[in-house]
């Protein structure tokens, strides 16, 4: 080539001569960005005219793309090939890396470039680079249902590219921001196999590429997103299983955490958080915090004022809600003196947070009642009452005082407070606690109809799950003082349908017994407690036992009655209450009905000679014998 540059008298074409030399050159590796930008615009005033000026342009701004100190050059060249060359062939390729080097300082303007090659040159090499592009750009403005629109258009148009595998990703993305996790499901679900996944063999050699991952956590961020938690944690659990050391993985454990804590497996979700909290990486903090609140929420006050003093420590004093935490978390486990000094501090640096220090008081409060400094008590609900009148604490320390009064037995001034409490308070999230508590005092002053509309009021308000359920038990307890039979079995029910797994679940089927046993439905008595004496265990089965015989007895099946009484004596077990000497009683009762006055006595006459019946029976043993027999 030199040769031919020398002789360029003779050469018929000395600047394709000239180029291939320069060309041959710009193969080095040595060669500085410098150098070939002499080398090109030597080129181009040695030749102006030449036809390959196009090619030295184009090659020249694209190697003074990769540099940035020679990125305005390259811009400069690029603008004028879009402008000089708009019938070339290269014409999209122009369009489409100047539109690269302009779009970080504008994109509205790169993302017009991309469109122009999309939609007019929709069959060149660049096409579906640039509508892909513009796919990105609204993705990134957070116009999703735009991108997946031109995702789905890259998808029809050329389903030959490499980059169709991408753009199922990038859909799906999409899709999980617009709440249409189906379609991700849709999208990705036949492209990894769960049952593949879960071989630790198989997943190896199958899904080992890194895009497999990738599509791993969006279907289980899908599931999730759908509510089908087992198949989002098998999802998730195989993704860490598989790539136990990607980019992603702390991300993926730190949501498997979170997914676990919101389905209540709390302990799994700590031990995944403590795992990521021990990296001590970006999302350490985060993991303690969860933590901490875990604990709070679990009422282990001191490993969460632990944690949330560890997070204080570890820059988080800014946190407002940890400090809060960790000082109702220190009164809570005891360690007041801690809690007051932290107090002292908090109230140094957020004076005008007024909530804060109220719900501090009241906890202080809380602490002093149960630990029975009345005293003490009721100056921190004063103190709330005096000065946080603006706060959101203010009825909780009303009802909170009243509850003080009663236990001092002051309860015409807790009468007072919590009777006026619903019109003071109407929006308080403590009105079914006050007007439960009031139900309980009208009960106990044997005021059993105002203690009815109470408990029926506080079951119209809020209430979390034991408060509620406290409630119900206290109106069908009531009701049954008061021989509302209907209503307490219409309640019992209700209340067996709402918890069936409830601790106190088999003494409200007790009660839905005993209602039809005094609505005089003594076969349908007999019947369900038949069918929950299966369910019984050996303290409630002699109770339930006995029922079955109550109801056949003043069903007037007598003899019936008295097998069912006998069992008790026979084959229960012997608890608390005497349950025996009740079945052997009124057994002897049955046998006066049937007129069998000998085996009446027999019965009376094992109440009074079998150890452990309570010294009142045996003497009502005695008496009964006596009347029947004449001889009393």
């Amino acid at each position: 080539f030199i040769n031919s540059v020398k002789n360029k008298a003779t050469c018929q074409n000395p600047d394709e001569a000239t180029w291939l030399m320069v060309k041959t050159r710009l193969m080095s590796d040595t060669v500085s960005i410098g150098k070939v930008k002499n080398y090109m615009t030597g080129l181009l005033k040695k030749y102006p005219e030449s036809p390959l000026t196009e090619e030295w342009l184009a090659n020249m701004a694209y190697r003074f793309s990769f540099d940035s100190s020679y990125v305005s050059d390259a811009l400069s060249i690029y603008e004028k090939l879009i402008n000089t060359y708009k019938t070339s062939q290269q014409y999209p390729g122009y369009l489409y890396n100047y539109a690269r080097l302009i779009e970080g300082g504008n994109p509205e303007k790169a993302v017009g470039y991309y469109k122009t090659i999309a939609l007019e040159y929709e069959n060149s090499f660049w096409a579906d680079k640039a509508l892909l592009e513009v796919a990105r750009y609204y993705a990134d403005k957070s116009e999703y249902e735009q991108a997946v629109t031109l995702y789905e258009m890259y998808r029809q148009r050329y389903p030959y590219t490499a980059n169709n595998r991408v753009v199922d990703r990038y859909m799906a993305e999409s899709y999980l921001k617009t709440d249409n996790a189906a379609k991700v499901i849709e999208l990705l679900g036949h492209k990894v196999y769960l049952d593949i996944l879960m071989d630790p063999v198989l997943a190896g050699m199958v899904y080992a590429d890194d895009r497999y991952a990738e599509d791993v956590i969006l279907l289980g961020t899908a599931y999730d997103k759908m509510g089908y938690f087992p198949k989002a944690v098998l999802y998730l659990n195989a993704f860490l299983h598989l790539k136990p050391n990607h980019p992603r993985s702390e991300e993926v454990s730190f949501t498997l955490a979170g997914l676990y804590e919101k389905s209540g497996q709390e302990q799994i979700a700590l031990d995944l958080y403590d795992k990521i909290a021990q990296r001590k990486s970006l999302r350490a903090a985060d993991a303690l915090m969860h933590m901490a609140e875990i604990y709070f929420k679990q009422m282990d006050y001191k490993k969460a004022s632990a944690l949330f003093a560890q997070l204080l420590k570890n820059g988080q004093k800014e946190n407002v809600n940890a400090q809060s935490n960790y000082i109702v978390s220190l009164i809570r486990s005891g360690q007041i003196k801690t809690a007051e000094k932290q107090i002292r501090i908090f109230k140094k640096q957020n004076r005008k947070d007024k909530e804060d220090l109220a719900r501090f008081t009241l906890e202080l409060g809380q602490y002093y009642r149960k630990k029975k400094n009345f005293k003490k008590a009721l100056k921190s609900f004063e103190r709330i009452i005096d000065d946080y009148t603006r706060t959101g604490y203010l009825d909780d320390a009303y009802y909170r005082k009243a509850l003080v009064f009663i236990t001092l037995n002051k309860h015409e001034e807790a009468l007072e407070l919590l009777s006026s409490f619903p019109q003071k308070f109407p929006d308080s999230d403590q009105l079914a606690a006050v007007y439960n508590t009031l139900g309980n005092m009208y009960y106990r002053g044997e005021a059993y109809d105002k203690s009815i509309t109470a408990f029926k009021k506080a079951l119209n308000y809020p209430a979390d799950d034991i408060l509620k359920r406290q409630i119900m038990s206290n109106l069908i307890k009531t009701y049954t003082m008061t021989g509302f039979w209907d209503a307490a079995q219409s309640l019992a029910r209700a209340y067996v349908s709402a918890w069936p797994n409830a601790p106190d679940r088999i003494d409200k089927d007790i009660i839905i017994a005993q209602a039809w046993i005094n609505l005089n439905k003594y076969q349908n008595a007999v019947d369900y407690l038949k069918r929950i004496k299966i369910r019984a265990d050996s303290e409630k089965e002699p109770e339930i036992q006995y029922y079955i015989g109550e109801a056949l007895l003043k069903a007037g099946r007598y003899e019936e009655a008295i097998a069912e009484f006998v069992k008790i004596p026979l084959l229960s077990k012997k608890t608390k209450l005497q349950w025996e000497a009740s079945a052997l009683y009124y057994s002897g009762q049955a046998y006066e009905k049937l007129g069998r006055i000998d085996d009446a006595v027999r019965m009376y006459h094992e109440i009074i000679n079998r150890p452990g019946i309570d010294l009142i029976l045996k003497r009502e043993a005695e008496k009964r014998i006596g009347q029947i027999t004449g001889k009393g």
